[in-house]
């Protein structure tokens, strides 16, 4: 996994490479953990981040929160719970 996003132009730097994995191992255990602490990231950003209450909900019913990372994108595109039960409506 060394390519580059700006072509040719070199690889990847081996620290950004291993700050990228250990945030998205983090993020990925956080979302799966089933917990709501307080102190989790989507405490944090809540308008960012769906954290492991929302990711729940999507693997119950899987038509709603697909993004674990990008919340606002399931807002968008009315991949939220509320959504769903206005469409039913």
């Amino acid at each position: 996994q060394q390519i580059s996003p700006f072509g040719g132009f070199g690889h990847k730097h081996f620290l950004s490479r291993l700050a990228h994995n250990i945030v998205v191992t983090y993020l990925l255990t956080e979302a799966h953990s089933g917990h709501d602490l307080p102190w989790m990231s989507h405490r944090i950003f809540p308008e960012i981040l769906g954290g492991s209450p929302l990711h729940e909900g999507h693997h119950h019913d899987g038509r709603v929160y697909y993004q674990q990372y990008f919340k606002y994108l399931d807002d968008f595109f009315g991949f939220t719970k509320e959504d769903l039960e206005q469409q039913k409506e």
